[in-house]
């Protein structure tokens, strides 16, 4: 079962704009839901549309017919996605958010720029 409170983030330059991102969004949207990350003019876009919209992960056949996500579709083209795990002082030096370790868990907390859905998780 994945856990509804993990995270995950993803940091990419888009290829239209050039926009260098960092977006966190819920594991359990990425593997079980929908995953959208948008770069406006405040994240750095030019794009002349004024956005660019970029799918990280479909796994309810909204875009795509099959499941995919960021790496099943580098994969089609020939690409690798690199993983990684890292420490708090690591996302700290990076300029990541880090939670406090007595911090209160907080269930839907959104990262602006990044739309998710996912289905309903039965306590």
């Amino acid at each position: 079962a994945v856990d509804p409170k993990a995270k995950m983030g993803i940091q990419f330059t888009c290829t239209e704009c050039e926009t260098r991102a960092t977006r966190f969004f819920t594991r359990l949207s990425y593997e079980r839901g929908v995953v959208i990350i948008k770069l406006e003019a405040k994240d750095g876009c030019t794009n002349p549309k004024g956005q660019c919209l970029h799918l990280i992960a479909d796994n309810l056949g909204w875009f795509e017919d099959e499941p995919v996500n960021v790496e099943t579709m580098a994969a089609k083209r020939g690409e690798a996605v690199g993983r990684a795990s890292i420490t708090n002082e690591d996302a700290k030096a990076q300029g990541m958010p880090v939670k406090p370790a007595n911090t209160p868990e907080i269930v839907q907390e959104e990262d602006e720029g990044t739309i998710q859905a996912f289905p309903r998780v039965s306590e």
